[in-house]
């Protein structure tokens, strides 16, 4: 696994498991969303549930949705704080692409199934 804390203001990366300690200059005039924390590698197990027709998956920064049923889907998409940032209703096809970098939960919804993933945007 790798963990790292990426500077958004300088741009610069540090490697949390090969450096032993970090000198950071902060001011108050300086966004608290400054640093991000970065986990690389095996975060869970992937639950499949074939036949549900949910599809949820992220890439770059869009999270796509997809469902095999015809009608309407519920979509809610939470931060890790359990907020609320997203609610849609879709049919079919869905990309998602106004949320920032960080992860998040997302909650789909159709009549016969409900899926919950958890996703990475970059």
């Amino acid at each position: 696994m790798d963990v790292s804390l990426k500077d958004l203001e300088t741009g610069i990366a540090y490697d949390l498991l090969t450096i032993n300690s970090l000198t950071i200059n902060h001011s108050p005039n300086i966004s608290p969303d400054r640093f991000l924390l970065l986990i690389n590698g095996a975060t869970g197990i992937e639950e499949n549930t074939p036949g549900d027709g949910i599809e949820i998956y992220a890439y770059g920064n869009q999270i796509f949705i997809k469902t095999n049923g015809e009608g309407e889907a519920q979509v809610e998409v939470y931060n890790l704080l359990g907020q609320n940032v997203l609610h849609q209703t879709l049919t079919g096809f869905k990309t998602l692409s106004e949320l920032r970098t960080g992860f998040y939960l997302v909650v789909v919804q159709t009549g016969e199934a409900m899926k919950v993933k958890k996703v990475f945007v970059r």
